[in-house]
């Protein structure tokens, strides 16, 4: 079952040239658990907390994208995380799941309509990977809306920029300046998903 917590869409971001500001020490980490997950997290080492995670899966090896299964983020910075994933998973897209709660359609709304910087491929009915029903609900069954549809049949692709390289540097040389390993990291990241929403 995938849990996805997604309120930040309407949160304003942190901006990555403050993330980035030396004495905030924060640094991103990336680690693949299986050809088939992927962990992203943000992590402020000064204050040793977790500021966003992210677990990401491929359902199929025939899959040529990834799907998010959980996100978590303290406020103001899930818009990153969602910047985030893309970026880092580029030039594979990230699809939305066909079970797509209400606050994730939000998410993916806003980046339909309001990112001109996402690139969004939309899957037709063609296609064999075409869904013609979500769930918004796991006790609702399945719905056919058109606008939800049209995201559940898109994969967006962010390019990757400065911020993405600069933040993944500071996480290397921060696990070395602050001498604890990556692992230790990121087994307090599901963790820390489901203190928040488990």
């Amino acid at each position: 079952m995938k849990y996805i917590k997604t309120y930040h869409i309407f949160e304003k971001a942190v901006p990555f040239a403050d993330i980035l500001k030396p004495e905030t020490q924060q640094g991103l980490l990336i680690t693949q658990k299986a050809d088939n997950i992927k962990l992203i997290l943000l992590y402020d080492f000064d204050d040793k907390k977790i500021l966003a995670y992210a677990q990401l899966r491929k359902w199929s090896d025939k899959d040529n994208f990834w799907q998010i299964d959980s996100t978590a983020a303290e406020k103001d910075y899930g818009p990153d995380l969602y910047d985030l994933i893309m970026m880092s998973v580029y030039p594979e897209p990230v699809r939305p799941s066909s079970t797509i709660k209400p606050d994730a359609q939000n998410v993916w709304r806003f980046y339909d309509e309001k990112r001109s910087d996402v690139k969004k491929t939309r899957i037709t009915e063609d296609d064999d990977d075409y869904e013609d029903a979500f769930e918004d609900d796991s006790h609702s069954g399945e719905k056919d809306d058109p606008i939800i549809l049209n995201l559940v049949n898109t994969k967006f692709s962010l390019r990757p920029t400065s911020a993405l390289t600069n933040l993944i540097k500071n996480g290397e040389e921060f696990l070395k300046t602050y001498n604890i390993t990556k692992s230790k990291i990121f087994a307090s990241g599901k963790k820390y998903f489901w203190k928040r929403y488990g």
